[in-house]
């Protein structure tokens, strides 16, 4: 199967649907995290990704940089509660890998960048996409289509980890059913439909799409689109549609290096 990478950049104009301003990601990402990560995982990232494809098409670098700064500021040992590495991996993402794969990954393994790079393009490939995708084939549901120059994509991705897949595919169906664009915006507005306490045993969308995660998720996203606006193999290839905005940081980044 051949793969293909993306390399038309993601900083162009927002695609049909888009309701907020995406340069204004960017400069929240600047403002929380003071530039774009450390590339040192770069080739372990790129590994794995190659690994992963869907339906011919792989995860960016730009992207897993970005969440793996998010999560645990780039530090292979990091521990939160639970979860573990790079990109907070817990025992549930582990498991469904394992499953789906074959492999016998622990906990422990989560601490080497090699096997959480592994385990979370594995998660991408093997159950976020193809849940997001199931939905991709309708009138409103153009953004869940594999797809990394779209934003809207980017988020819903990044919601389905950190909120979980299951809770955005039943916010999904929802917004879908009312005959209404799926954008990461629709996704908050429908939380705010759900009752404060679901029932016992059902998912708790009121806590999984909380304000707190919704702002990470957009904070991932903004950095994604940082990384990719100042990439320099870009730059040279002269194919970056930035607005104003989005060029004074790309310049006021390039002076700093120089």
């Amino acid at each position: 199967m051949r793969l293909r990478w993306i390399r038309r950049p993601v900083v162009g104009a927002p695609p049909p649907g888009a309701v907020f301003e995406f340069d204004k990601l960017r400069a929240e990402a600047m403002e929380r995290f003071g530039g774009v990560p450390s590339r040192e995982f770069d080739g372990v990232f790129a590994a794995a990704a190659k690994k992963h494809p869907f339906k011919g098409l792989v995860m960016p670098v730009s992207y897993m940089r970005a969440l793996a700064q998010a999560e645990s500021s780039m530090n292979p040992r990091e521990e939160t509660g639970s979860k573990r590495g790079l990109f907070s991996i817990g025992r549930p993402v582990v498991d469904d890998v394992n499953k789906k794969t074959g492999a016998s990954f622990s906990m422990e393994e989560m601490f080497d960048p090699v096997d959480a790079s592994f385990v979370f393009t594995a998660y991408w490939q093997h159950i976020i996409a193809p849940v997001l995708a199931r939905h991709a084939d309708t009138r409103f549901g153009r953004n869940l289509q594999v797809d990394w120059n779209n934003p809207e994509y980017a988020l819903l991705v990044t919601a389905s980890w950190n909120s979980g897949v299951g809770v955005v595919e039943d916010m999904v169906k929802k917004i879908l059913k009312r005959g209404e664009l799926v954008t990461h915006n629709a996704l908050a507005a429908q939380r705010d439909r759900e009752p404060l306490l679901a029932p016992p045993g059902f998912r708790q969308p009121r806590v999984l799409l909380r304000f707190q995660k919704l702002v990470f998720q957009r904070s991932v996203v903004g950095l994604f689109l940082l990384g990719e606006a100042i990439d320099p193999t870009i730059i040279r290839a002269k194919r970056v549609g930035l607005s104003g905005w989005g060029w004074l940081i790309v310049l006021a980044l390039l002076s700093d290096e120089l």
